[in-house]
């Protein structure tokens, strides 16, 4: 839900946990709070409140997910992961012949 809300450009408050931190660029296009701390989750819930540059806060999510996470970005990603596992596959298959 995290990077659909990034995608529609609004800006996001969660707390630090999971991929969080992958996704939201604290004070940039969201709000990161202190995993299990509502003082701070309620204090990046003003924050985004009272901050004039909401625009600007919702582009700039919109702009982390299409430089981060477009269909072309992630499929190169994916082809990067399983060529470096093809490869160690083929040195530990060397090692062991």
């Amino acid at each position: 839900m995290v990077m659909e809300a990034l995608a529609c450009a609004t800006p996001v408050v969660a707390f630090n946990v999971g991929g969080i931190v992958d996704m939201i660029e604290h004070m940039i296009n969201g709000y990161i709070a202190e995993y299990m701390n509502s003082e701070d989750l309620f204090k990046g819930l003003l924050w985004i409140i009272k901050n004039n540059d909401k625009n600007i806060l919702g582009m700039n999510g919109r702009k982390t997910v299409v430089d981060k996470f477009s269909p072309e970005i992630v499929a190169s990603k994916y082809c990067n992961v399983y060529a470096e596992i093809t490869e160690r596959q083929k040195i530990n298959f060397k090692e062991n012949s």
